[in-house]
């Protein structure tokens, strides 16, 4: 994910009541910290983690955002409190986004389709400030392709009221898609549910993949939602990419269909792999589970392994 969309995915959710043009200020100023630091990486500052000097420079840098008097409170607080008190001071009752006038959207979407792009970035990030950084950018590329769409029409108006009902009922779907994975997460520790809901779901979806394979895989999802849903959004956006490459580093060993995905660029692999069918179940899978039921040495495996083994059984029955 371009570094200027992160920053200002993250700054829109922490300052809402900004205009879209204060953001971009902002933006720019923790952009070019960023850069400094690429040229200057040994500099005590740049060490620190990414979170840390984000909100640091927040905190010390543009007057852009004096009208939020809780500001002063959370900077006085050392990290994790300090991001956890923006986090707490999200507003969640934004006005809800409404569709565009038609024809200066159109205007803005043909003269500038780059600072159109981030607008929508800015819309979606202000009204949904748990979403995590990547679910917003998916948001603001169903806009920007609204917008391309209905802009090459006759009926302008009439293709907006159709496409952005769609767009906002998957807004609606991400939402609870998300919110639930982190109830599974927080609510069930030490998050078997979680684990056992994910490795039905890649063994349903790649079903010729080892078990081994599909067990790491749930294992990397696991931890990256843990850290999404503790609002550790720097490190959710980057472990969030991270895991997607790792799977397309790993595609021979889980489906040959993963190719097309991965031969897309980075921001495109996700919805791609989301959108797969089921890969066909392997002629030569056995559909029996004597290992499970009837090997010698069933119960030693159970107690050696515990939740592995149930694992393992799992797989071979989703599969």
């Amino acid at each position: 994910m371009d570094q200027s969309i992160r920053l200002l995915a993250m700054t829109a959710q922490n300052f809402q009541k900004c205009s879209f043009q204060q953001h971009m200020k902002l933006v720019q100023e923790l952009s070019g910290f960023a850069q400094h630091c690429v040229d200057h990486e040994d500099e005590a500052d740049c060490k620190k983690p990414m979170s840390t000097i984000y909100y640091d420079k927040l905190c010390t840098g543009s007057d852009e955002t004096h009208s939020y008097p809780w500001k002063a409170d959370c900077c006085g607080k050392q990290d994790p409190e300090r991001e956890k008190c923006f986090h707490d001071h999200r507003d969640t009752n934004i006005e809800p986004f409404k569709k565009p006038d038609a024809a200066a959207a159109c205007k803005l979407q043909t003269e500038d389709p780059h600072e159109a792009f981030h607008y929508y970035i800015d819309t979606v990030a202000k009204r949904h400030p748990s979403f995590y950084p990547p679910a917003i950018l998916e948001l603001a590329k169903q806009y920007s392709v609204i917008m391309n769409d209905c802009c090459a029409e006759e009926e302008k108006e009439k293709c907006f009221d159709a496409r952005f009902t769609d767009v906002q009922t998957n807004t609606y779907d991400l939402e609870y898609q998300q919110k639930h994975a982190c109830h599974v997460v927080k609510s069930f520790p030490p998050e078997r549910e979680y684990y056992a809901k994910k490795l039905v779901k890649y063994a349903q979806k790649f079903p010729a993949s080892s078990f081994d394979v599909l067990h790491n895989l749930t294992l990397e999802s696991l931890h990256l939602s843990k850290d999404c849903c503790k609002d550790d959004v720097v490190e959710c956006m980057t472990e969030k990419m991270e895991f997607i490459q790792h799977v397309c580093d790993n595609q021979e060993k889980i489906s040959p269909n993963l190719k097309a995905c991965c031969e897309k660029s980075l921001l495109e692999r996700k919805p791609c792999m989301i959108a797969l069918p089921m890969d066909d179940i392997p002629a030569d899978l056995p559909k029996e589970m004597k290992e499970f039921l009837e090997a010698d040495d069933v119960c030693k495996h159970y107690a050696d392994e515990k939740d592995v083994f149930l694992a393992n059984c799992h797989h071979a029955v989703d599969t």
